[in-house]
């Protein structure tokens, strides 16, 4: 909002005698603004980064469980863990959005 009303003012041609501060208002406050969007964005990708570090590094112990299988029990069991921990990792998410518990019958 500032920016845009610091551009208004230098393309009124108002303050002509402060027409170099109004330039360099309209051009710094818009880069301000994108740099503090940036570190918000930021701020908010690295927790949710973090969280799903955990994940990653367990889907990658599956995977490398899954081609060590050579009964389909193992597999079952493998696949039900690996599901238990899904539905761990996703538990705040669907306290967050009231999102029931997943069950065998709808």
């Amino acid at each position: 909002m500032g920016a845009a009303v610091a551009a208004l003012f230098h393309a009124s041609g108002w303050f002509e005698s402060q027409k170099l501060l109004w330039e360099a208002t309209a051009i710094i406050l818009p880069a301000a603004g994108a740099s503090l969007a940036g570190y918000r964005a930021y701020r908010g990708y690295r927790p949710t980064s973090l969280q799903y570090a955990g994940m990653a590094e367990a889907l990658a112990k599956t995977a490398v469980d899954i081609d060590k299988i050579t009964r389909p029990e193992v597999l079952t069991q493998v696949l039900a863990d690996t599901l238990e921990t899904f539905n761990r990792e996703h538990q705040g998410w669907r306290v967050l959005v009231h999102v029931h518990e997943p069950s065998d019958t709808i």
